[in-house]
């Protein structure tokens, strides 16, 4: 999918410029230190640092350093989260999934453009219909099963997420609900399992704006098959965060 648009002198000029008040700062890089000419973002939905402004400088901050950048909308993941939050089944909680991916990508078209024609959009449904997709689900299942370290590293996770959700938000996360947000959250993080190594079979770095790729990566290698554990060494992860300028910029918006 490219919505992206072309390049013109007049973007190009703009890119010298700064867009946005705000500059990334890249805080951890995770995997083998060699330059690599392509980027993936990796979007969540309904978090403050992926959208707007700081996703515009992070588009900035993308087309100045790579040839190629692909930005992952991982909006049908969220049909698991969507499933305890709103007590719904699966269908409902895909359609809804896929509006706030649509939406998304409305709201931050403006920043899309500035990656001109290097830029691609993938959806989360272009990961599931891969062919590795089905085998790989089994075996992170099985390993999930068999491999007591990695399952409780997934637990630890998922129950640390909890306690900080039930804390500060109890009457969304009651404590009787506890186990209906188990089940889902670790749907979500096996199926993000599965994905991830297809993923990085395309030659790239991975990029996201907060703490999430090197716990995961690290959890996800340990004792899996050797086919899944190549591609995972390949893996080279940027986390990244925003700054505020110093001096304030005028941001561009694409006309």
């Amino acid at each position: 999918m490219n919505i992206c648009g072309q390049w013109d002198n007049n973007r190009r000029k703009q890119l010298q410029k700064n867009v946005s008040n705000y500059r990334v700062n890249t805080t951890r890089k995770y995997g083998p230190r060699e330059e690599r000419k392509a980027a993936r973002l990796q979007i969540s939905m309904g978090i403050e640092k992926h959208t707007g402004e700081k996703f515009l400088t992070l588009c900035e901050w993308s087309a100045r350093r790579f040839d190629q950048t692909t930005v992952i909308v991982s909006d049908s993941l969220q049909r698991h989260n969507l499933m305890y939050l709103e007590d719904i089944g699966m269908e409902e909680a895909y359609n809804k999934a896929r509006a706030i991916g649509d939406q998304w990508i409305e709201d931050n078209k403006k920043a899309l453009e500035l990656l001109g024609n290097a830029g691609r959009i993938t959806r989360w449904d272009d990961w599931l219909v891969h062919p590795d997709f089905k085998r790989n689900l089994l075996e992170i299942h099985q390993k999930y099963r068999e491999n007591r370290h990695f399952r409780r590293a997934l637990n630890i996770r998922i129950y640390h997420m909890w306690a900080q959700k039930h804390e500060s938000d109890p009457v969304t996360y009651p404590e009787e609900r506890k186990q209906r947000y188990f089940e889902q959250s670790l749907n979500y993080l096996l199926e993000e399992a599965a994905i991830f190594p297809i993923m990085t079979e395309e030659y790239a770095i991975d990029v996201y704006a907060g703490t999430w790729f090197s716990k995961f990566f690290d959890a996800l290698k340990e004792d899996v098959s050797d086919r899944l554990r190549n591609i995972i060494d390949k893996s080279m992860c940027y986390e990244i965060d925003f700054v505020k300028r110093k001096s304030n910029a005028q941001p561009y918006l694409v006309a």
